[in-house]
């Protein structure tokens, strides 16, 4: 069965048409064990932020970087904005003690990452490096 997204009503019920679904689908497992994984579903990152941040800000930051004399990677330009800009992520060690980590840009919603892309042209400003506003081939 393909994931189903749909808006829980207000008082907590699903929609008759999820409701209708389910009690169709459900018999089809009779005497089997089945997963049921329920999770919110939230907006990516859309596409055009994410040309932006891989087309535009990416290679922006490393070319500031080599002029500077510092050549670095796309790869090391990526980890290193998301060590500092990307909202952190709370998780669970193999001993139970909790850590944080970087999220990854996949993860984010859109207003994650308009806020992520937002701190990083920000900070590229105040040094006098301003990211352009769209790709010199567009």
């Amino acid at each position: 069965m393909q994931p189903l997204t749909f808006q829980v009503l207000p008082d907590g019920k699903l929609p008759i048409g999820i409701r209708e679904t389910l009690q169709r689908v459900i018999p089809t497992y009779a005497g089997r064990r089945v997963k049921l994984h329920l999770q919110e579903a939230r907006e990516k990152r859309s596409l055009d932020q994410n040309n932006y941040l891989y087309g535009v800000i990416e290679p922006h930051v490393r070319n500031v970087r080599a002029e500077s004399g510092d050549p670095v990677s796309l790869d090391q330009v990526h980890e290193e904005l998301l060590s500092e800009f990307a909202p952190t992520v709370v998780y669970t060690r193999i001993d139970g003690s909790k850590a944080t980590r970087p999220m990854r840009s996949h993860e984010m919603s859109v207003a994650q990452m308009t806020d992520y892309i937002t701190g990083i042209t920000a900070r590229m400003a105040q040094f006098g490096f301003p990211v352009p506003v769209e790709d010199d081939n567009g």
